[in-house]
This record gives structure tokens, sequence and C-alpha cells, in this order.
């Protein structure tokens, strides 16, 4: 099935998770790297890849780079990405959309991650050095 016809079987479900994504977002304060439209696009496509349980195409590049970033991204908001997982789980089986497994966990925080700016890191990290002299 294309991923057209895909999301529109199953959009009610994807609009809520959707939903849910963004509250995140907005409740930490985090901004997107792009619009809004383009963002919910690359989330169908990372649940449209799962559905094809074609993995490889959610593989996300490991930026050594964001090394720093990322570890401080997983440290601070994990338990805020495990909860709306399980969110996502639970609705997800209530509408019979059985895709939420637990590599999708682990697609769902670098989605996240690699959608953002981080601009709360870099005011703490400026504090943090601050505050050591």
């Amino acid at each position: 099935m294309e991923i057209n016809k895909w999301y529109l079987k199953n959009k009610e479900i994807i609009d809520i998770c959707y939903d849910h994504i963004i509250s995140f977002i907005h409740g930490n304060q985090f901004k997107l790297t792009c619009d809004n439209t383009a963002f919910f696009k690359i989330f169908v496509k990372m649940l449209y890849n799962r559905y094809l349980n074609d993995y490889k195409k959610n593989d996300y590049i490991y930026n050594i780079e964001k090394e720093e970033e990322y570890t401080y991204y997983d440290m601070k908001y994990s338990e805020g990405i495990i909860n709306l997982y399980n969110t996502l789980k639970k609705i997800s089986i209530h509408y019979k959309f059985y895709i939420f497994d637990s590599k999708l966990s682990i697609d769902l925080n670098y989605f996240i991650f690699n959608n953002l700016i981080f601009e709360i890191y870099i005011e703490d990290i400026l504090e943090n050095n601050y505050n050591e002299y």
C-alpha cells in the first residue's frame, strides 16, 4: 500500500498521535527545525516505514558533533519521551493500530531529537559554565 493510501486509512490515529507529540514539544519549550507541515510529513514517513517493517529507512546517522547535545537531551527528557511513547502505544492499541513496538520507541526518541532546536540546552550550558567559576 502506498503512503498516501496508508495515511488516509489511518488518518485519525496518526493525527491524534501527532497532536500528542506537538503538545510534548511545546510543553518542553522546544522549537522545530522545520515548519509543522514538514515535521508532520517526516512523522508520517517514520510510521509508514515502521508499518512496512523497513527499519533501515528509519535509521538515524549518529552525529558525533551532537553527542554532548544528545546526552543532555536523553538525560533530561528520557522520562518524558517514555511517557509520550506509552501514551501513544495505549492510544494505538485502542484504535487497533499496532505499530508502536519497542523499536519505534527508539525511532520516536531520535525523531524528536533530530527535528528540534535546543535553546534550553544552550542556556543550561552557559549557566553551568558560569556557575563553575
